[in-house]
């Protein structure tokens, strides 16, 4: 393989940079713009489209409202006001910063902030290959929308922040590492590697072991000297220094809980969480691909090599599925059209190379352009994936004024009782009334449908996070966790307010809530404090009487 002057390695040309910025721009303005209407703040969270999206978002609004992360808000632990704090913390003060500054909503600083994670991503990995080929690097950055395609977009509308935020961390952590020789890069390495573990630990898992490879490659090269382990040393345990009080939350409420489902060993081909990338996708561009690959392998002990390796890494670290890793692997698949792109602009430019020896960047630049058309889907080529235009939201402005309302309107300690409706199977949304909540059961409504009645003694499900074993400080760097079954028969005139969905997808649903919405008001102290045209709630001002009747019997007709 040729190689490229030392002028053109650390040469970046105005024109190389505008494309870079044209490409990423392009993507942001597809995946963000297209899915937030092209607006920055908005009435209601748009482009939610899972409920994992509201767990990251009110998780960072009880930050908002406490000024610190000590504690989970109650609202969203079921109620208990003395949970630790224990998902790791950046992406919730990163959210916190965001909104302050700008005046934005948590729910548009979140949302915002994790779709420009694709910045750092797109820039460092076009970098880190440039280092290698500039021409391998321009032609990659064709395949860069793919990340909004059909199975990557999930990753951002579905509420797998964290794993995202972590990746662009994890991604400036590898840049920095490559680096280490360079002067402040072992600071920026701990502190990479640091934000990556403290933002979300899959990744910085992966990390590690990128690191103790590229470590293994230095050594069989013998580069890897005393002055080099010192930096190494260094930037372990800068990050050891920053993360260990959280690594023992950790250990509490995650691995102690869930450390068998980290690895479970048993092959898993296809993700039944949800949608993700796979190889396939590349389609008609897989031979190339594999050239790629092939090449990388081969040319691993040139000088520059080294920048190809992480592209290498994150195709394996993809593919731990196989071996047992499971969400951990899909989930990076997400930016695979990034991260692999510098493989394919590898394999497509030796090809390219040998059929036109006088092929330069104009030529890449040009190549590049003509794979953006069916990948952005202006032209469609079977068994290529293309971007994948989405909108809409799971919750809608009549049900965020309900949100709104309770929380501005009610006291902290109000309890607040959903009725079924096919809006809060995303329970997690409901979070945003910040009050203690839950949610009569789909079969619970569906068996008094079934009889014929209206009841109020229901079976109830109280949402909440409850992933990481609901832990308390006992000690000094010391936590347990709670037993907790609050989910049982509940009465619903133990509660202060009772939102009614007079508007759902289903007729005998609507038929019957409006009914129950019927029954409470003969009450005198049930009064309506607030209606739009698909809810009403209800004001339960008396709750030492019953609100209503045990149990009422439907007519026909």
């Amino acid at each position: 393989m040729e190689e490229e002057t030392p002028r053109e390695k650390n040469t970046c040309t105005a024109i190389e940079l505008s494309f870079l910025l044209a490409i990423i721009s392009l993507s942001l303005y597809l995946g963000y713009g297209n899915a937030a209407g092209h607006a920055i703040a908005h009435d209601f969270p748009v482009a939610y489209l899972a409920s994992d999206a509201f767990q990251h978002q009110t998780r960072a609004q009880g930050l908002l409202d406490a000024g610190n992360y000590r504690y989970e808000a109650f609202y969203n632990m079921r109620g208990y006001p003395d949970v630790v704090g224990f998902y790791m913390p950046v992406m919730y003060h990163l959210t916190a910063q965001i909104s302050l500054l700008s005046g934005l909503a948590s729910y548009d600083a979140i949302q915002l902030m994790v779709f420009f994670t694709v910045i750092p991503i797109i820039a460092l990995a076009y970098f880190m290959v440039r280092g290698f080929n500039r021409n391998a690097a321009l032609i990659g950055l064709g395949f860069v929308p793919l990340i909004f395609s059909q199975g990557s977009y999930s990753g951002f509308l579905w509420g797998h922040w964290p794993s995202l935020l972590s990746q662009a961390f994890l991604v400036c952590a590898l840049w920095s590492f490559l680096n280490i020789h360079e002067e402040g890069m072992t600071l920026l390495a701990g502190l990479f590697f640091a934000a990556s573990v403290l933002t979300h630990t899959s990744e910085a898992i992966f990390l590690a072991l990128f690191i103790f490879i590229y470590a293994l490659v230095l050594f069989l090269k013998k580069e890897m000297g005393i002055a080099m382990i010192k930096k190494f040393a260094g930037a372990f345990a800068l990050t050891a220094a920053i993360t260990i009080y959280f690594m023992v939350i950790f250990k509490t409420a995650w691995f102690d809980t869930q450390g068998s489902s980290y690895m479970s060993l048993r092959p898993e081909p296809v993700w039944l969480g949800g949608p993700t990338f796979y190889l396939q996708y590349f389609g008609l561009f897989i031979p190339f691909l594999i050239m790629g690959i092939v090449a990388a392998v081969l040319f691993w002990k040139k000088k520059n090599a080294k920048f190809l390796y992480p592209s290498l890494f994150l195709l394996a670290a993809g593919c731990t599925n196989y071996i047992g890793f499971g969400m951990r692997a899909f989930t990076l698949r997400f930016n695979w059209p990034v991260y692999l792109g510098g493989l394919l602009g590898l394999g497509l430019y030796l090809t390219a190379k040998a059929a036109y020896r006088k092929w330069d960047i104009k030529h890449s630049m040009a190549l590049a352009i003509a794979i953006l058309i069916p990948v952005t889907g202006l032209v469609s080529i079977p068994y290529v994936a293309s971007y994948q235009q989405v909108s809409g939201s799971i919750t809608d402005p009549y049900h965020w004024q309900a949100y709104e309302w309770i929380a501005e309107n009610t006291p902290k300690d109000a309890a607040i009782y959903f009725l079924y409706s096919e809006h809060y199977e995303q329970d997690a949304v409901m979070r945003n009334s910040r009050r203690f909540h839950a949610l009569a059961t789909l079969d619970s409504v569906r068996s008094a449908m079934n009889d014929m009645a209206l009841r109020r003694t229901l079976h109830t499900e109280v949402p909440g996070d409850t992933g990481g074993g609901l832990i308390q400080r006992t000690g000094f760097m010391r936590y347990a966790t709670r037993e907790d079954n609050r989910s049982n028969m509940i009465d619903v005139c133990t509660f202060d307010y009772i939102v009614v969905d007079i508007v759902t997808r289903s007729d005998a649903l609507t038929a019957y809530n409006r009914l129950f919405l019927q029954q409470l008001l003969k009450n005198e102290n049930n009064k309506i404090v607030l209606q739009n045209e698909v809810l009403a709630i209800v004001q339960n001002t008396n709750k030492s009487v019953a609100c209503m009747p045990d149990e009422v019997e439907i007519e026909n007709g």
